[in-house]
């Protein structure tokens, strides 16, 4: 099969719209290494690849030594149902996620999550030889039990609601949300620079052996934050009195930047021409993101 062949038929019947790099050096039987880069709420209209207003010259890399996909349908507006239907391949409905599982109290959204019964691409990876990881953002199920260690990933750092302040790590209800496997932690860091780390790390451990890795950031999702700003939720918390749409900005570019480093470390590991990566948003764009056309 030939590379380009190869990338339409991995990429193509998910829609994804960006992918990259270079496949084709192995030989035969040989498992490429996975990557999925998931941008939160990122618009059309936003990324330089699309003409967007914001500069991101790592992914227009990507879309130039790889393949650049036109024509992405969204499966739901919200998150937790995209989310169930990338990682199951399932229509959301068909796996008990048609909503958003929210951070609150009420018994009937946070106690909700993602069965176990269902299987993941993570699962069948593993299957398959793979070693297995998720950084950042998973929101399909608060519980332990709907952790992302009991869906096949053999790692997990991040956190498990919809949004987390970036600097606080609470989510909007005001809780410490942040997580080493099923234990919850207090690390400090700017949460896009934190999943870009332990992606770097996981992909140096992993590089004898094949290995996927879900790259599940929060940016460009709110609350709007650049690195140095305070935080705004919590016992520290102030009132935010900066710019929306220059934290935006930035915020892109900080998440373009972390995925130069993952590219810069498959080609210094000599694992750019095994690895396949693809970079989609889960939906589209609130203000101050475009969708623009």
């Amino acid at each position: 099969m030939k590379r380009r062949d190869f990338l339409k038929g991995a990429a193509g019947t998910a829609g994804l719209p960006l992918g990259g790099t270079a496949f084709g050096a192995g030989g035969e039987g040989e498992k490429p290494n996975i990557i999925v880069i998931l941008a939160d709420d990122l618009g059309y209209g936003d990324i330089s690849p699309y003409d967007g207003w914001i500069q991101t010259p790592n992914l227009e890399d990507m879309a130039d030594e790889g393949m650049k996909f036109t024509d992405f349908h969204a499966n739901c507006p919200v998150c937790s149902p995209t989310r169930a239907a990338l990682v199951t391949g399932r229509y959301q409905q068909r796996t008990g996620i048609d909503g958003v599982v929210y951070a609150s109290g009420d018994k009937l959204v946070h106690y909700h999550g993602l069965q176990t019964s269902e299987k993941t691409f993570a699962e069948e990876l593993k299957q398959q030889g793979y070693a297995t990881g998720l950084f950042g953002k998973w929101h399909l199920g608060y519980q332990k039990r709907y952790n992302p260690l009991h869906h096949g990933f053999d790692r997990f750092v991040g956190y498990v609601s919809g949004n987390v302040d970036y600097v606080s790590h609470r989510d909007h209800t005001g809780r410490h949300d942040w997580w080493h496997g099923l234990e919850r932690v207090r690390e400090d860091g700017y949460v896009t620079h934190l999943i870009n780390d332990y992606s770097v790390d996981f992909i140096e451990q992993h590089q004898d052996e094949p290995f996927c890795l879900y790259m599940s950031h929060e940016a460009v999702h709110s609350p709007f934050q650049k690195p140095g700003d305070p935080p705004i939720r919590g016992p520290h918390a102030q009132k935010r009195t900066w710019d929306a749409r220059e934290a935006y900005r930035v915020m892109m570019e900080e998440m373009d930047a972390g995925i130069g480093r993952v590219m810069r470390t498959l080609q210094r590991l000599d694992l750019d021409r095994q690895t396949l990566v693809f970079f989609f948003s889960d939906n589209g764009a609130r203000d101050p993101g475009s969708n623009v056309p």
